[in-house]
């Protein structure tokens, strides 16, 4: 019965948000249905869970709601005190890493969303606002967007999104995303694999270079192209599960 009342809550406050959505009326009162929204996620958040989120309709509810909110108030996310926020993302983590291709790509969406917001708001020494509660979360989902592309099998249907949420990473971590691929390089046995990660990584960092600032629509329609090419190189090779 829990989960029942779990997802019933969860239908309801994504009902607000949509209604939200629809009025634009009131920048005031939207910014308050945001306040609502997180304070009934903070009524369930200790009850939301990767486990939680086994059972189908209550994963579906709070991707999309979850979702909403990170597209709509990624402000409001960024500066959420840990206690609360950790527990979301990890949920965000485990939808990532799901074979349910809805599922893994409104999480991949949100991320794109939190991480294209601070590139944004970056300052001019590479410091963006989500680094001040949470310093390691972009490195975090990074390095699991990387895993998923990289090594795993994974739905096809987002790969745009992962795409575009990858540019949006490594315009914030970009040391994290060599250091990451530099692991790659090294794990490697044969010397000709370990060569052809290095030129390929190189090849996408120069065309991220060129393509633009990363909040650009463009420039993610580019890394897609990028990307492809990038993937059918290396993961022949790379793929373990």
């Amino acid at each position: 019965w829990l989960r029942e009342h779990m997802l019933s809550l969860l239908q309801l406050l994504l009902h607000l948000a949509r209604k939200d959505v629809v009025d634009f009326s009131n920048e005031g009162r939207n910014e308050s249905m945001a306040d609502v929204v997180l304070f009934g996620l903070s009524i369930l958040q200790p009850l939301i869970t990767p486990d939680a989120l086994q059972y189908p309709p209550l994963a579906k509810e709070f991707f999309a709601l979850f979702g909403w909110l990170v597209e709509s108030y990624p402000h409001k996310v960024s500066t959420m005190d840990r206690a609360m926020l950790d527990p979301l993302m990890a949920c965000l983590h485990f939808g990532l890493q799901q074979a349910d291709s809805e599922h893994a790509r409104v999480s991949v969406e949100a991320i794109d969303a939190l991480a294209t917001y601070q590139v944004g708001a970056m300052q001019a020494d590479g410091s963006y606002p989500l680094q001040q509660k949470h310093p390691l979360m972009l490195s975090f989902f990074l390095q699991g967007l990387l895993e998923t592309m990289l090594f795993k099998q994974f739905d096809r249907a987002v790969l745009e999104s992962s795409c575009d949420a990858l540019l949006s990473l490594l315009a914030c971590e970009q040391a994290k995303f060599t250091e990451l691929m530099t692991q790659v390089v090294q794990s490697q046995a044969m010397a000709e694999h370990r060569q052809q990660v290095t030129d390929a990584t190189a090849a996408l960092l120069a065309q991220v270079h060129a393509s633009g600032p990363a909040v650009q629509r463009a420039a993610k329609m580019q890394l897609r192209t990028h990307m492809r090419t990038f993937l059918t190189s290396v993961r022949p090779f790379l793929v373990t599960i």
